[in-house]
């Protein structure tokens, strides 16, 4: 039986480990960061884990964070705001943790990883900041239950959220085409398209994308 809730702060550590296996293929983890400093899967998504742990302690209070559940299992996350609270700032990661996390980024290509993509592969042009606007953060399912429905549910429970909320859209961005395929399926549409590049990985895509909501009453 599938159930959707919203996150508590006791939750975030089974978010953290959602987002990290959904994430262990995406492109980001081609860069020279995460192939030279793990040498195995386990050990990447161990240091994944990590990391959005703390990712999501430090938003956890300027955001939402819906979860959908099968037999106790979370199965999807969706992690959105309004725009406006869009960027985490260093007090916010402090506060998540991210001091005693630092000894894990002194790794080789660390600072270059950081600099440079995870500063632009999120961030948005300050066009689409408008009023009523909403920015999805994280959406992530697990890979065991793909196919099942699970994230069309669980955008759809979001998007009836923010509609009650008055939110005229929602933007976000994505790396792969993959995503961009179930974003599309969803009612979203290609706004804008970019290639970034990086040192120490392969170009990777950036599709911007956008769904308009009906605002209810």
């Amino acid at each position: 039986m599938k159930t959707y809730q919203q996150a508590v702060k006791n939750d975030l550590k089974q978010v953290a480990k959602l987002m990290a296996i959904a994430f262990l293929d995406y492109p980001f983890m081609s860069h020279s960061f995460f192939t030279q400093n793990f040498k195995t899967e386990a050990e990447k998504l161990v240091f994944l884990e990590k990391m959005c742990f703390v990712y999501a302690k430090a938003m956890f209070p300027h955001v939402k964070i819906f979860m959908s559940v099968s037999e106790q299992e979370f199965t999807g996350v969706a992690i959105f705001s309004e725009i406006e609270k869009m960027e985490i700032s260093l007090l916010d990661l402090i506060r998540g943790g991210l001091i005693p996390f630092l000894p894990q980024l002194c790794k080789k290509h660390a600072a270059r990883f950081i600099s440079t993509f995870l500063k632009k592969a999120a961030v948005l042009n300050d066009k689409f900041v408008k009023e009523n606007v909403w920015y999805l953060h994280i959406f992530a399912t697990s890979p065991a239950y793909r196919g099942m429905q699970v994230g069309t549910e669980l955008m759809t429970n979001m998007l009836k959220f923010i509609q009650s909320r008055q939110g005229k859209s929602l933007v976000t961005s994505t790396n792969t085409e993959m995503a961009l395929k179930f974003y599309v399926k969803n009612g979203f549409e290609l706004i804008e398209q970019e290639q970034l590049i990086f040192s120490g990985t392969d170009k990777i895509n950036k599709f911007i994308i956008r769904r308009n909501l009906e605002v209810t009453s």
